[in-house]
């Protein structure tokens, strides 16, 4: 009888890591096609008006490259904590799901500065907060 509740627990053991392992693997490929729908949709918004090979212009960098940098460095860091919040739920801590308040704040800070920083080339007011951000995120860790 001890035996047979041993391989009970086993096997619903076995049930759970499966159905940890699915959840993940789901989760990676839904973060997976919304990047691609992501980038097939919003890219051509960033490189709208530019010959693709890129011609000559006046600035060929603030045209597209820096806006599609902070946009793809956006995409990254989003895939990056929603592929760490999927395995937090699915009962991985890998550590990278803030816990304390003041880390919160520096993610949020984070996510600001990128996505300030791919909308100041459409709209200057966003400089702002780019530079806010920025700064906050330099002078945090010196104090």
């Amino acid at each position: 009888m001890k035996a047979a509740s041993i391989v009970l627990k086993n096997a619903r053991l076995g049930w759970h890591i499966k159905k940890s392992y699915s959840i993940v693997t789901i989760g990676a490929v839904a973060i997976v096609c919304l990047d691609l729908i992501l980038e097939i949709r919003l890219l051509p918004l960033l490189y709208g008006g530019i010959p693709v090979p890129f011609g000559e212009t006046a600035k060929p960098i603030g045209a597209a490259l820096i806006p599609a940098a902070f946009f793809n460095s956006l995409l990254i860091a989003v895939n990056i904590f929603g592929f760490a919040y999927i395995l937090y739920k699915a009962g991985f801590n890998i550590g990278l799901i803030p816990t304390v308040r003041n880390d919160w704040l520096d993610v949020l800070a984070f996510f600001v500065f990128l996505t300030s920083g791919m909308m100041i080339w459409y709209f200057p007011v966003f400089f702002l907060p780019l530079a806010i951000t920025g700064l906050y995120l330099l002078v945090g860790p010196l104090s």
